[in-house]
C-alpha cells in the first residue's frame, strides 16, 4: 500500500522540489493517517482483467470470443470462429471500435455539415447519415483480400477490448435515396459512377442540390462530388453503398427587380453625397 502525504514547507526555491512524501507500507503495520494523504491500493504485478471482442454475421461460429494473447489480431479471431459461411463476403470485415472522440452530437453534426456541404434537413432525410453522426463508435473497415494473402499485411490490426466485428452476406446491391424521382435499390455495376445509378433511379428532381450527392460506402465513409470549373466528377460506387442526394436549401433566393436596383444606386449616390460633404 502506498501513502502519498503533502509536503507542508516545500523549498519552492530549488529546481525540481519535492511535493510529496511517499510512504510504502502493509495491513500489518498501524500507520496513523493525516489530512489529505493519498491512499493507493495497487494490483498485483502481471495481474490483467480478461478482455473479450464479438466477431458475427456470416462466418461459422459467431459470438464473443475471450482474447488471449495481447496483440491478438483479425486473423486469429476468424480463425478461432472457424471461417467464413459460403455466402460471406470474404473481401472485408467492418470493426465497430469505442469511439475515444470526446466532441459532442452538436460538434460531430456541423463537422458533417462542413465536410460534406450538405444541411441539417438533408441529415434528418437520410437515416444512414444520422446513424454515422449519432453513433458512439469508430467504424474500420478492413481489407480481407489483402489480408488473407498475406497475414502480415498492416490490414490485420490487432484488437482491443469490446471490438466487434462484422462479415456482411455477399449481395450485389447499391441504394439510390433522397431528391431523385425514384428512390431504389440496384445491382451494383463494378467500375460505374454515382451519377449512372442516379440515372437509373429517374435521374434528379427539381428540388435536388447536384454538387451535394455522396456516396456512403459499407464502412461509414463518404464521398462528395469533386468540382473543376464547369465539370462535376461523380465518386465511385462500390457494392452495399448509398448515392444519396440531398435537397436544396429552403432559403430561396431574393432576386432584385429592375425598379428595386435602380432604387438602391440611387441610395448609393445619396450616401456618398453625405460622405464627401462630411469629409469638406
Amino acid at each position: 500500500i502506498e501513502i502519498s502525504r503533502r509536503i507542508k514547507n516545500a523549498n519552492v526555491d530549488q529546481i525540481n522540489h519535492i511535493e510529496s512524501e511517499k510512504i510504502i507500507t502493509n495491513l500489518t503495520q498501524n500507520i496513523s493517517l493525516q489530512p489529505y494523504d493519498y491512499i493507493i491500493v495497487k494490483s498485483i504485478i502481471g495481474y490483467i482483467e480478461q478482455r473479450s471482442v464479438i466477431i458475427n454475421g456470416d462466418v461459422k461460429i459467431s459470438g464473443k470470443f475471450i482474447l488471449q494473447k495481447s496483440e491478438e489480431r483479425i486473423l486469429d479471431i476468424i480463425n478461432r470462429a472457424q471461417g467464413f459461411r459460403a455466402s460471406a463476403d470474404s473481401s472485408f470485415v467492418t470493426i465497430r471500435r469505442k469511439n475515444k472522440n470526446n466532441a459532442s452530437l452538436k460538434d460531430r453534426e456541423i463537422l458533417f455539415q462542413r465536410v460534406l456541404n450538405i444541411d441539417t434537413d438533408s441529415i434528418e432525410a437520410n437515416k444512414k447519415l444520422q446513424y454515422e453522426i449519432y453513433k458512439n463508435y469508430e467504424a474500420i473497415s478492413v481489407n480481407l483480400t489483402k489480408l488473407l494473402k498475406d497475414s502480415s499485411s498492416s490490414e490485420n490490426l490487432i484488437l482491443e477490448d469490446g471490438d466487434i466485428l462484422t462479415v456482411e452476406k455477399n449481395n450485389n446491391l447499391v441504394k439510390v435515396s433522397g431528391e431523385v424521382y425514384y428512390p431504389t435499390t440496384l445491382p451494383f455495376v463494378n467500375g460505374r459512377s454515382a451519377k449512372y445509378f442516379i440515372k437509373l433511379a429517374g435521374s434528379f428532381m427539381p428540388t435536388a442540390r447536384k454538387s451535394g450527392t455522396i456516396v456512403i460506402y459499407p464502412n461509414g465513409k463518404a464521398k462528395a462530388v469533386k468540382r473543376f470549373l464547369f465539370f462535376k466528377f461523380y465518386p465511385k460506387v462500390t457494392s452495399k453503398s448509398e448515392v444519396f442526394i440531398p435537397q436544396k436549401n429552403k432559403e430561396s433566393k431574393i432576386r432584385t427587380t429592375p425598379a428595386e436596383l435602380a432604387v438602391f444606386v440611387s441610395a448609393l449616390g445619396v450616401i456618398a453625397n453625405v460622405l464627401i460633404n462630411l469629409i469638406k
